[in-house]
């Protein structure tokens, strides 16, 4: 381990020769829109300043059967849904140390009551249930979203150390208030949008971009619970304007044998991505393929999958209208049959004020598990 960490660090030092540098940029995807937010900027020492910006999304989803994928409504069929709260601090101590500290309010909802399995419990005695039911949380509750610390002292190689979302996945990387569709595609969710702790270096030219990570690989707001770390690696291509394509490989960097007590688990995650824009058409697609052995049980899952997806912006007026398609697919494991699926989203995007305020109808047809859902999904959102 102490060799597969001096290794990674040399990477992360290196300087790589590729010419001046044209735009530091963030350390999302270079073909992400930029949203026209005026922040409130105030001043923070004499080089400083401190930025603050938010994103609020409210959900309304009908489904039509029992079947529905996201947050499983089953019989209950609709709900008004608060999906996001981000609250956004940002800004630079000095033009070579920046930050970013984010939260997330609507991760904090009252508690369910779900059934909770028993240990050494038996069937036949009352006095000894095998479920009992319990009051637990509906799904994560830590607001820390983002974490972000990043020096720019080193040339060609910004050092950023925290919590952010790894480098897979441009429908991952891409702001929530930024997508073209109200949910990611299941490639999207999965592989990409995943947070984690860890050091990373990335640069950004004109025409070409590196990301070079090492996590945990425990996710968010978790500490390390083996002796393995994860490499992450992310390069972007700008041929010509318009036209952006990635790469992104997660390697588990581990010393211990499959097996063995020490074993904390493995994961190779391969895949690319490819964008293209002309006018106010945008044609997207990802495909994304993962080899994971399990920690406890040794068990092998080769989940795979992508999207393709069309859009055009209609300017009206002061607005602009936005229809959209994509298909998706998915396999949580060629292994295993009959448990992959398919789902159509089709839908429309009205802009009131670019991405700062919009309106978001979705229709999905999914078909997974030899189940079918039909879904509705409304999203509004304002971001500032």
């Amino acid at each position: 381990m102490k060799r597969t960490f001096a290794a990674v660090m040399v990477v992360l030092l290196a300087r790589p020769a590729l010419g001046e540098q044209t735009d530091t940029g963030k350390e999302v995807s270079a073909s992400v829109e930029k949203p026209s937010r005026r922040l409130l900027r105030l001043p923070l020492g004499k080089r400083g300043y401190l930025e603050f910006g938010g994103l609020m999304q409210g959900w309304f989803m009908n489904t039509f059967d029992d079947n529905e994928p996201y947050v499983g409504l089953g019989a209950t069929r609709s709900t008004f849904r608060l999906r996001r709260g981000e609250v956004r601090l940002a800004g630079e101590i000095t033009p070579e140390v920046s930050f970013k500290l984010m939260f997330d309010v609507a991760k904090v909802l009252e508690f369910g009551s779900k059934s909770l399995t028993v240990s050494n419990a038996t069937a036949a005695d009352a006095s000894k249930p095998v479920t009992v039911a319990a009051s637990q949380p509906t799904g994560r509750t830590s607001v820390l979203q983002d974490f972000n610390l990043t020096f720019k002292f080193i040339p060609y190689a910004n050092l950023s150390m925290g919590q952010y979302k790894t480098p897979l996945s441009l429908e991952g990387l891409t702001s929530s208030g930024l997508l073209t569709f109200i949910e990611r595609s299941e490639v999207g969710r999965i592989f990409g949008d995943q947070r984690d702790m860890g050091l990373w270096a990335w640069y950004r030219w004109k025409r070409f971009a590196y990301f070079v990570g090492f996590y945990n690989g425990a996710g968010a707001n978790n500490l390390d619970t083996t002796t393995n770390k994860e490499l992450m690696l992310r390069f972007e291509l700008m041929p010509f304007d318009g036209l952006y394509l990635a790469t992104s490989l997660q390697r588990t960097l581990a010393d211990d044998v499959v097996g063995t007590a020490a074993f904390g688990g493995e994961k190779t995650v391969v895949g690319a991505d490819a964008q293209l824009k002309m006018g106010g058409f945008t044609a997207q697609g990802e495909f994304y393929y993962s080899k994971a052995i399990a920690k406890d049980t040794l068990q092998e899952t080769r989940p795979k999958g992508g999207y393709v997806s069309l859009a055009h912006l209609f300017p009206i007026g002061n607005y602009g209208l936005q229809p959209a398609v994509r298909f998706d697919v998915f396999d949580p494991d060629e292994n295993t049959k009959d448990d992959d699926y398919w789902r159509l989203t089709i839908g429309t995007n009205l802009r009131l004020a670019g991405p700062n305020a919009m309106l978001q109808l979705n229709y999905t047809h999914s078909h997974y598990a030899q189940k079918t859902n039909d879904l509705v999904l409304l999203n509004a959102q304002i971001s500032y």
